[in-house]
Formats: C-alpha cells, structure tokens, sequence
C-alpha cells in the first residue's frame, strides 16, 4: 500500500458549527458565499495528460470479465487491486501499435469507467505486440475553506489521480467547508462544497439495545477471552498491514479499557464472499462455517460482511438464522457489524453528501433482524452516513475507489464496537 493512501487530515476539524444555509455557491461568479462574505474559488485541477505510456501487450477483450478486469489497467489510474473509476477522460484514449495509430472500436476497446484498453481480436494489434498509450485522466484535490483573524482563506490539498486527502489547516482557524474536486469540474455544482456541520459524531448516534455482558464481565475479571472477526475481504484486510485491521484497532481499544482481560483474537476472512457462502462450503475444504468460525470455540464473534449488501435477501434470511442457531448451540455470543458504505453509485446515491440514511435493505435487515433476536449491533454504517458532515467525501477513505476502507475508514467499526462495550 503507497504511504500516500493514508488519510492525512482526519483530525483538526475545529471550530464552530456551520450549517448549510449559511454557505453557498455562486456558480456565475465562481465564488463561495458566507453571509455577506464572500470568497473566490481557486482554480479546479487541470487535466493530467499521459503521452506514450508503454505497454508489453494488450490483453484480448473479454466482455463477461470483471469490470476493472476487462483490459489493461492504465497505470496513472492504479489505484490498490484495480484502477480508480471515474477518473480516465472519455475520448481520450489513443494506441499506437507498429508505428500506426489504431482505430477504437476496431482495433482496441476502452472501458471508460474503469480505465482499461484490449485488443480486439479480428483488429490490427497483435497478441505480443508493444504498444504505446496516450490519455487523459481527471486529477482529484480537496481543499479546506477556513476562516482566519484576517478573514476567509483557502487551503490547497494534495492533488491526486487516487487518494486525495483532507488536508489540515493553520492552529487557531476554523475550517467552515472542504471542497472535493473529482471527475469533470468544468460545470460546478453544489457537490462540490462539504460543509462542515459537525466536528465530530453525536454520542447518541449509534443506538444500543442490547450489550454482550456475558463478555464484559469475563473481561472485567480478567478471565481467558477468544474473539473471532468473521467476515469478508475488509475483514481479511489483506490490502492493509495487520495492526491496520479493525479487529486489530478494536483489540487495542479493548486492551485499554480492560487491562485485566487475557483476550486472544482470530480472524476468518474470505475476500469476496458472503456469510451464505460459508456455510456452503464442504467439509475439509477452505472456510467451511463448521471447522473454521464454530470448532475453533470462540466466546465472541463478530461479523462483517459488506459483500451480503450485494446478494439476493433470501440469502441473508437463510444464513443469519443458521448462524445464530450454531452459535448458541456452541455457546458463543455474536456481535452484528453493519458495513461501511461502498461507492455512491453502488448503493444509489447520487453522490457522498446528504446520506445520513443507509439506502441498502441488507442494512435494515440487520437492524431488524438484530433487534429481534436481541444480538447486540455495532452500527458503523451510521458512522460513514455522516462523515459528509465533518467535510469528508466517504468515497475517498478507500484503497481502491470502490469498496476497501483504509485505516481511518477501518477504525469507524472499532469506533462503533466500543460503543457496547
């Protein structure tokens, strides 16, 4: 993981609350108001062109692969695992091949969302034939809108194809909104401006019905305690170091609250599936429900899965029951993680502002479900409904544009688990 892609600016929001009605935008004049101030909005950052990249090969064009798999990924838009979507100019794209300028849709295909060219097979571009690329790709920066003794200012973030970052702001300012400039900034509109309406999270946000206390008072004695992390590739978090994790973030907040507890942690991670997956695996093969999640006799499991928000609700009907039933048939208790929110246009937001309320049925089934039950539910997916709130585009606290949270995204999860405890 590039040392880049780590958050730079997620402490520092100070100062007095805002609210929306105090700023806005004059697209016009491009300025921002506040009030009867105003300030002049610095310029978007331009266009990144890439001239002659060269490639070894072109992969054929496989129309049933995964999107971000379709082709070669450009390398500007590398981000972790895949290239970040969004970001490649439409149109831009031009292969030379043999000292000829291809021809798109003949030649090569571009998926323009994801940033990757192939060749086409009845095309001029042969198998081991080097090519040479040109593009041009969208370049991403968040600047912070402050208010000084000497009155309003900007602070220019990093400029970045992947991962910008909140950037921090002089001791003694007050940040009053974060612009995000992402994709095509040539018409402005009121996405761009975050302002910053709280500097931190309500402490009654995350609701508790129902706490572990079997657990608690075993950590409070100081007795033997073994939790299992369940869960998918964020739980897995292969993308990130170990200390990284958010059961690893989680241990050490439990370690400090109870410096008596003796508490041992196992993780049982399968990027790219689901709860229902496991227990369809059989017996003797890789992440089989019975020998790894019950035989290893955990007192304690957590489990996310974001990748359940995706699958067919029958699914998750079918799989949450059964896991509950073996869970108390061996003992253990369970604690519910609902997930982070992945890219807006994967759970139909029109972008990362104004998303206080997860739109995802998966996630209302788990509190439903939870509730029910009487399973305590960390909800850390109320967590990243307000992060807009304090200025942050949730969309950018993930290694790959999409779906994998970084560090201060991961911590979210620790975050809303301390709450019932």
């Amino acid at each position: 993981m590039p040392a880049r892609a780590k958050s730079e600016g997620l402490s520092g929001f100070e100062g007095k609350k805002q609210t929306m009605k105090q700023i806005r935008l004059n697209v016009k004049k491009r300025e921002l108001r506040f009030g009867a101030e105003t300030l002049a909005l610095p310029e978007a950052p331009a266009v990144r062109k890439i001239r002659n990249e060269g490639y070894e090969n072109l992969p054929s064009f496989d129309e049933h692969a995964v999107r971000w798999q379709s082709g070669r990924r450009l390398l500007a838009l590398q981000a972790y695992e895949c290239t970040m979507p969004g970001v490649l100019v439409p149109g831009s794209v031009r292969v030379t091949a043999h000292g000829k300028v291809m021809t798109p849709g003949k030649d090569f295909q571009v998926n323009e969302t994801w940033g990757t060219v192939a060749r086409i097979e009845s095309g001029r571009i042969l198998p081991k034939e080097q090519v040479r690329v040109s593009y041009s790709c969208y370049v991403s920066r968040i600047d912070a809108v402050i208010r000084t003794e000497k009155g309003l200012a900007v602070v220019r973030g990093r400029e970045d194809i992947v991962y910008p970052a909140v950037p921090r702001i002089p001791k003694g300012s007050v940040r009053l909104a974060n612009l995000y400039w992402h994709g095509d900034c040539s018409t402005l509109t009121e996405e761009l401006v975050y302002p910053v309406t709280e500097t931190e999270f309500p402490a009654d946000l995350i609701p508790v019905a129902c706490r572990p206390e079997r657990i608690i008072r075993k950590l409070k004695e100081g007795k033997p305690v073994r939790i299992l992390a369940w869960g998918d590739s964020v739980t897995e978090c292969s993308y990130l170091p170990s200390e990284c994790r958010w059961q690893n973030q989680f241990l050490r907040r439990l370690r400090k609250k109870y410096p008596r507890a003796k508490i041992e942690l196992l993780t049982e991670g399968w990027g790219g599936h689901t709860a229902f997956a496991f227990l369809q695996v059989p017996a003797s093969e890789p992440h089989n429900f019975e020998e790894k999640v019950l035989r290893v006799e955990p007192d304690l499991i957590i489990s996310e899965f974001v990748n359940d928000a995706s699958r067919p609700e029958k699914e998750w009907k079918n799989s949450y029951p059964k896991a509950l039933k073996a869970f108390r048939k061996i003992g253990a208790e369970w604690i519910i993680l609902t997930p982070h929110y992945t890219c807006p246009a994967w759970i139909g937001l029109p972008c990362s502002r104004n998303c206080d309320d997860d739109p995802r049925h998966f996630v209302k089934y788990l509190r439903t479900f939870s509730e029910k039950e009487k399973i305590p539910l960390a909800d850390a997916s109320r967590y990243w409904g307000r992060l807009y709130r304090q200025g942050i585009p949730y969309e950018t606290l993930y290694s790959n544009g999409i779906n994998h949270p970084l560090e201060y995204g991961l911590s979210l999860f620790a975050e809303a688990l301390m709450k019932l405890f």
